[in-house]
Order: C-alpha cells, then structure tokens, then sequence
C-alpha cells in the first residue's frame, strides 16, 4: 500500500504526518497546554495546571512550600512549614515520576487564588483532571475550591469539592458543592471498575453550566453522568482553591501528580487526547480510549494527539518542537499521536548528513488525512543548514534505519515545514524527526524513496 505525495508513491506511514500551520504563530516547542490543547500564555481556558515534575520549590528538606501553576495565570499554591506535603520521585512517585504525598493525619495542603477569569462563574462549565494515587480509610479532598479562605470552606459559602469517602462501607468517589451555605446537590460514583483502590489513577469531573448535569470519567472510562443536580456557583469571578484538605474532616491523604482545571467542559476529542496524554506519562491502565502505544515502550514525552470523537475534533496541537495540522476532513475514530524519549535536543550525524536527535513516534488510526507537518529550529540548531537541504527522516523501526521522504521544504523563519497529501492509512507506525541532507546526497533520495515503498505493506485491514 501506498500514499502519493506531489505524484510520488512513498511509505505508506508518512501519510500520519499531519500539522502545524496555524500553531506556528506559537512555536510548537512551547505555549501549549498538556496534550497540546490550549495555551499557556494566560489567556486561554486552562486556567490551572499544576504538576509534580515542573514548577516545584522545596522549604527544608523535601517540604513543598510552592507549587506554580503552568498555565500561564499564575495561579500558584503555597503553604506553611510543617502542613504542606513533601515532594517523592523515582520509585517512590507514580511510575517514576515525581508527586507530592499528602499525609492525611497532618492536615496537609497547598492554596491559591484563581483570580479573573476563573472558573465558577455561572455561564461557566468546569473541568478538572487529576492524577492521583489515593489513600484509603478515611474522607478525602483532592481539590477544593470556594469564595472563602482556604483551606477549610466553611457553611455559609460557596463550595465545590472532589474527592472520596471510605468510611467502612467501600471507598467511592464523591463531589460535593455548596450554594451561599446551602447544599447544592452530591453525586457519589462507585462499583466494579470506578472503586477506588491504592492503584494511581486519572479522573475528569466536568460540571455542565447550562443543565446542572455532572460526569465522571476514570482512567478514560465514563464512570457517571447526573443531569439533575445544581452546580456550584461562585459570584464575582474571584475564587480560591485548595489542594489537600478543603473542611475539616476531609484531609487528602495519598500522592498527587498533576492538577488540570479548565474553565470549559473539554470535547470528546479533547479528553480522550489528555487522557492518552496521562496515561503515557504515569503508567495507567486506560479503561476505554487507549490510542497510543509509545513505540518501544517509552516515546512519552511531550505527546500530544489530533482527531476526532463522533462529532468532536481536535485538528492542531504540538509539543516539544514539533507540530501538526490536519486539514482534510476527519471521521469519528481518526486519531494521530506523537512523542518522543529525547529530554533534550541536539543535532548527530547519520548516513546522509545531519539530523536531530529527537525522535518522535507516531501512532496513528482512522481512515485518510492530508495536511501540514512542522518542526521549530528553536529546538536544536544544525552545524551548517546551508550545507544541504531540510528533509524529513523516516524509520520503520527503533533502533534506527532512516529513509529521506521526497518532500521540497518549507522554511519560514524558524520553522521548517512539509505538505503531506494521503490516500490510505499504512498498517504500520513509524519514527520521524528533521535532517539536512547536503546536495550530494539528493541523488539518494529516489533510492530511498523506493526503499520506503517496501514499508508500506498491509498486513491486513485498516488500523
């Protein structure tokens, strides 16, 4: 099977390559939120992201006195000496990675402000994600918020809560808000898959503004969907939050990685690719929607996805000096993920010149999409570009056996851009990153060409 590009039949995997055009005005190495949706510049609707490997500053010892927020609003957590969690790594975090362990006997928390425009607001719908690894045996709040000062919220104001509650009956997921001191309505989520246990976890609540309605997605799957209840409602768009402890009573006790808090409900495409996103990075066994494999095993850095989810899409996104944008029509299931295993990025040699060593591996499935791949040269400068031309470099496999697709260039300042035009999907993903092939060897190129054509065998239906 093949795909035509400018009249040439090449790998059938390239056609995956899909991007970036209207994110360059943003490079894609940088001013995206996680999974590459929405901005980090302050001004988008991610109005919170806190996470455990980034923006952590330390008191005496491993106590987290400061937690920044990364989304551009500066909506950072703090504490006091001796009530705030300490920060674990390696083996003692979530699948290597850094969290913040909340011991919940000593009442421990970080707080903050979500100043305008925050989340809250009645013509608001709110969307938080969590990654956590819970604790059992007692009530806990992962995360709090209100219109009062935090920690503990108070009867009389303006609630809204998530969390658990173990208290000898089996442990079940619980949301809970209050309205000008009055309960405005609970929802508790349990049984088979949706318990809660000592395993990490990613959770999306989201509260609809429009019909009270309220979901609950764990590790991916949809756990409860209520259309009946009032949400929290915060007048004045000036909210506070808290992460830990939120009432007396309900001290968090467990890890937490990563906060997520979006001023909107996220689409279906949106979720799907976040919940990829976190999945990859901490470990986690998705219950429904897995749609990246990570290549050998760790392509999970800066990944991101593009696609569509019955009638939702997601059609641009970038991370980590790479971008896409698809511009043909997608259909529900049509997916395109990408990362890489490179923390940082720099130029070697190979067969034919130079190319980056990041690598990124694309997992792709769906049926044909045409479009615009990019890379920013921010993220790695070459020896000596005008030795030769930027190509694209493609592998079928890790370790590595580079292929040059016959692509003419585009170069716009700092980004170096290639049109791919599909006609089927390959059953096969494949490894891509930026090289500069001097002229001497463009006469290669055919030969590769038509080495790659050897790749783009079907073993059986569309992927």
């Amino acid at each position: 099977m093949a795909i035509r590009l400018r009249g040439l039949a090449v790998v059938g995997a390239l056609l995956v390559l899909v991007a970036a055009t209207n994110i360059l005005a943003a490079p894609p190495t940088g001013g995206t939120g996680p999974g590459g949706l929405y901005s980090t510049d302050g001004t988008s609707n991610l109005v919170l992201w806190l996470r455990a490997d980034k923006g952590v500053s330390l008191g005496g010892g491993t106590e987290v006195m400061t937690w920044a927020d990364q989304s551009g609003y500066g909506h950072n957590a703090s504490g006091s000496v001796g009530s705030t969690p300490d920060l674990v790594t390696g083996a003692s975090g979530i699948n290597g990675m850094p969290a913040l362990n909340f011991v919940n006997a000593n009442d421990e928390y970080l707080s903050g402000y979500l100043n305008p425009p925050s989340p809250g607001t009645d013509l608001d719908d709110v969307t938080l994600t969590t990654v956590v690894q819970l604790e059992l045996g007692s009530r806990s709040t992962i995360f709090a918020m209100g219109s009062s000062s935090p920690p503990h919220y108070p009867d009389g104001y303006d609630y809204f809560g998530f969390g658990l509650k173990d208290e000898g009956s089996g442990a079940y997921w619980h949301h809970d808000s209050r309205n000008n001191g009055s309960w405005a309505g609970y929802m508790d989520v349990r049984g088979g898959n949706f318990t809660p246990d000592t395993d990490p976890h990613m959770t999306a609540w989201t509260d609809y503004a429009s019909t009270g309605a309220r979901t609950l997605h764990v590790d991916g799957s949809l756990a409860s969907n209520d259309g009946g209840q009032d949400r929290y409602n915060n007048p004045g768009q000036v909210s506070t939050y808290s992460v830990g402890s939120a009432t007396d009573l309900w001290e968090y006790g467990g890890l937490i990685s990563e906060v997520i808090l979006h001023k909107s409900a996220l689409n279906g495409a949106e979720r799907v690719i976040l919940d990829n996103v976190l999945s990859s990075k901490y470990g986690i066994n998705m219950l429904a929607g897995d749609h990246y494999s990570e290549g050998t095993g760790d392509y999970r850095l800066d990944v991101f996805g593009l696609g569509q989810s019955g009638s939702d899409s997601v059609t641009s996104a970038g991370a980590g000096g790479m971008g896409f944008e698809i511009t043909s029509t997608l259909a529900d299931g049509d997916w395109a993920f990408a990362g890489h295993n490179t923390t940082t990025n720099g130029v070697t040699t190979f067969a034919l010149g130079e190319r980056w060593e990041r690598v990124w591996f694309i997992d792709f499935s769906g049926e044909d999409v045409d479009g615009t791949l990019a890379f920013d040269l921010n993220s790695a400068a070459f020896t000596d570009p005008e030795a030769g031309e930027y190509r694209l470099l493609y592998s079928g496999s890790d370790p590595y056996s580079w292929d040059v697709a016959p692509y003419v260039a585009t170069v716009d300042g700092n980004t170096v851009s290639f049109s791919v035009s599909t006609t089927d999907l390959p059953t096969e993903d494949g490894y891509f990153t930026l090289g500069v092939v001097p002229e001497s060897g463009s006469l290669l190129l055919l030969l590769s060409a038509g080495a790659m054509l050897l790749l783009g065998r079907r073993k059986g239906g569309t992927r």
